[in-house]
């Protein structure tokens, strides 16, 4: 898209006079997990963000409550008390909420609940009694005053907020410029979202409502730096960089992936110069203890906390899972007393808590999963038994405190092979060749968030879009041709039903290369939305996968893996004659031995 410094100095005021007066953004939704409450007092936190620059104002809790008895209920705002009430039977919750300014936010609902019989003799038998709450959510009104630079990506939407619509980013780019699809594809890589994303060329956008809008234009007249401006056209914000050189729009988005550099940008538009250096890029991540896999620290009653372990999707298990929980526990704990974990549902490890002395404070135990796990993904179950008070046996207790960054994990593995390693041959090579039609841009940006998301450290990643060329194809090409479509699925209409085989999608693995298919934009949508969550449906060594509009796994083809039971066999052969051997010649030296003892005695 030409552009020309008149036409930049007009939209730059004109975006300046847009932000005086930002409206507002009503009707947000901030979804919470359900909360089952068994215990007499319990402290559930809950966290939630208002993104950079923005104000959240008219929030109010709501949720379906159900008691067995009578329960008092307490909440705290940034530990300040706001609200308290007594819960009886079922009913509903609405709790304004203090408006809210930039940052993360928590509310701690204290749950108490005692029967009658025991409100005034703590020492007796607790009952089963409980509390629930189900589809809690925040609803708000979010506001900003103005927008920055600095920013960026929380001026145009909410990083942190789960919701089940995804968002929508229309996307405005010369189509037939790889260099600004690949500048483009670069940016995003530095963006993380919670909440899908659905990348669409503006020219595709109708009727669907868009969230934010991204565009990238060409000016014709010659400029000394790109520039990058935030409006807030039509209450959409969008985001405008524009440049005369590919090198002027390199160091732009350099700049933009820049945290350092970018949060020095206090204005919503700025003149980048051409020279900025790139950023530090991602590396592989690693994965040795419980925080690395998103487990935070967690205080444990007398109680279960479960987990799920997900590890990366290209991982194929070859030995058990195994690691050590890391636990801070108050001494003087009475016999009975205990911590244990469970791996899959099979008991794996246990502490024993009675009679610990005052040091050391840290303590620890280990665990050993009991099988080898065809799956990636583990259970992980802690459950503690914690009596303080012999006078108060079982209802008095202390509590016990997981330390997640200190408790460690190990599982060996090793690369799946296929399609299903799209994910770890993007993280060594970011490599990706597109085609020039609608939704290969969207399909490329996804497939590297996805391997980044799963491999890679928070950092961009160095990523190098191409256009395709059938002569040189790279390593991943991602083609929306409803021809080449057609044909795959005819090559198999054996297992694929061709009048119901529209908007799904092909990946193929063939000559150490990937190939991802779709047959229109639809198609391509429908990929960017199902790729993050199939890959564990993949089998292992599987080269090519039809995966339907409705999310449904089909293997086409497999690797054919060698049998591996013949060099066993071979190495144990060799073995047992080396040990024959060996047999014999020390029965030789013994002979020996024995022959020289008798001849001298003779």
């Amino acid at each position: 898209m030409n552009f020309t410094a008149k036409s930049l100095t007009r939209a730059l005021l004109l975006g300046s006079a847009l932000l005086a007066a930002l409206p507002l953004q009503a009707g947000n939704n901030w979804n919470f997990d359900d909360a089952k409450i068994n215990s007499r007092f319990t402290d559930q936190p809950y966290y939630y963000y208002v993104a950079k620059g923005e104000q959240w104002n008219n929030i109010v809790y709501k949720a379906n409550f159900q008691t067995d008895n009578n329960a008092t209920l307490i909440v705290n705002y940034d530990d300040r008390p706001i609200y308290r009430t007594s819960l009886t039977g079922q009913g509903t919750l609405s709790i304004p909420i203090p408006s809210s300014t930039s940052g993360y936010h928590r509310l701690n609902f204290i749950i108490q609940q005692y029967s009658t019989q025991d409100k005034n003799n703590l020492c007796q038998e607790e009952p089963d009694q409980f509390t629930t709450l189900n589809q809690s959510l925040l609803s708000y009104d979010a506001s900003r005053s103005s927008y920055h630079l600095s920013d960026l990506p929380d001026a145009l939407y909410n990083p942190q907020v789960h919701q089940a619509t995804p968002f929508t980013a229309s996307l405005n780019f010369d189509k037939a410029n790889i260099v600004e699809a690949a500048m483009l594809a670069r940016l995003f890589t530095a963006w993380n979202s919670n909440t899908e994303i659905q990348w669409v060329d503006h020219t595709l956008i109708q009727t669907q409502p868009v969230n934010f809008n991204v565009v990238v234009q060409h000016s014709a007249t010659k400029m000394n730096g790109a520039s990058v401006a935030l409006t807030n056209e039509g209450s959409i914000p969008t985001l405008t960089i524009t440049y005369s050189t590919a090198a002027e729009l390199e160091s732009a988005v350099n700049g933009l992936m820049n945290p350092t550099y970018l949060d020095q940008i206090n204005n919503a538009n700025a003149v980048l110069p051409a020279t900025l250096a790139a950023p530090q890029w991602a590396t592989l991540k690693t994965f040795q203890n419980l925080a690395d896999l998103g487990v935070q620290d967690f205080r444990l009653d007398q109680a279960t906390k479960n987990m799920s372990l997900n590890f990366p999707a290209v991982w194929l298990p070859t030995d058990i899972l195994q690691g050590q929980i890391a636990l801070r526990s108050q001494s003087g704990l009475l016999e009975g007393s205990g911590v244990t974990a469970w791996v899959n549902n099979a008991l794996a490890g246990s502490l024993k808590l009675s009679e610990l002395e005052s040091d050391p404070v840290e303590r620890s135990f280990n665990f050993f999963g009991k099988n080898i796990s065809p799956s990636n993904v583990f259970d992980l179950r802690v459950e503690s038994s914690i009596i303080a008070n012999s006078n108060c046996i079982p209802s008095a207790r202390g509590s016990l405190w997981i330390d997640a960054t200190k408790s460690k994990i190990t599982l060996p593995y090793k690369l799946k092979n296929g399609v299903v390693a799209v994910s770890s041959a993007l993280a060594t090579a970011p490599n990706i060749a597109i085609d020039s039609n609608s939704g290969s841009l969207g399909m490329a940006i996804v497939t590297a968030q996805v391997a980044k998301k799963m491999l890679m450290t928070p950092n961009p990643l160095p990523l190098n879009i191409q256009k395709f060329d059938s002569a040189n194809p790279q390593l991943i090409n991602i083609r929306v041709n409803k021809e080449i479509y057609n044909q795959q699925v005819n090559t198999h209409q054996d297992t694929i039903y061709a009048p119901s085989a529209a908007h799904g999608f092909f990946i193929i693995y063939q000559k150490d290369r990937f190939n991802i298919i779709a047959d229109d934009e639809v198609g391509a949508q429908n990929f960017m939305h199902l790729w993050p969550k199939i890959q564990n449906n993949i089998p292992n060594n599987t080269t090519k996968v039809f995966v339907s509009a409705q999310g449904n796994v089909y293997a086409l083809q497999q690797l054919i893996v060698g049998n591996q039971k013949a060099p066993i066999v071979q190495q144990s052969n060799f073995f047992l004659l080396i040990v024959v051997i060996s047999v014999i010649f020390i029965l030789a030296i013994l002979y020996w031995y024995w022959r020289k003892r008798k001849n001298a005695k003779s």
